[in-house]
């Protein structure tokens, strides 16, 4: 095998990589707005600590890719200090057939995930602003009196009850 075919061959293969590592985040993703919905804190804080590590693997899956892209232009004599893969299938011809279809897929893959961030965003605010509101409803509910004051004079008001209990 070539050099060149042992280039594209690595730059395939840490592409197959990091498509099977953004399907798990797109999982993890999916899962976390189910928790974010039904306010699962457990579950979310065990996919925020899942999707901390995969990140982490997705950050060196990157380096390797920009390495391996970085390595395959210089062989095809492309001036650039990180070539696309779309300029690499370009400078590889037929030779480049098998990485187009996996970008394509990673390229697919990255918009659905950028979605569903966005969207869990949504979800999270929207969750936020729920509590917010039940926090201030039961603020305001069932007032007790709070300190002392003279005979005949009425205490004055202070926070709801659940809200003292809980605090």
């Amino acid at each position: 095998m070539s050099e060149r075919a042992l280039l594209v061959a690595r730059v395939e293969q840490v592409l197959l990589a990091e498509e099977e590592r953004y399907r798990e985040l797109q999982l993890l993703l999916q899962a976390e707005r189910v928790a974010v919905i039904d306010r699962d804190v457990p579950a979310l804080e065990r996919l925020v600590r899942e999707k901390e590590a995969l990140a982490d693997e997705v950050r060196l899956l990157e380096e390797s890719r920009i390495h391996a892209c970085r390595r395959l232009g210089e062989a095809l004599g492309i001036a650039s200090e990180s070539p696309t893969l779309e300029a690499l299938t370009e400078g590889l011809g037929p030779d480049g057939a098998s990485l187009a279809p996996v970008h394509a897929r990673l390229s697919a893959l990255l918009g659905a995930v950028r979605e569903l961030v966005s969207e869990n965003e949504g979800e999270a605010r929207e969750a936020v602003a729920r509590v917010r509101a039940t926090l201030s409803i039961l603020g305001r509910a069932d007032t007790v009196a709070s300190g002392y004051s003279a005979p005949g004079q009425s205490a004055p008001r202070g926070a709801g009850r659940l809200l003292q209990e809980t605090a």
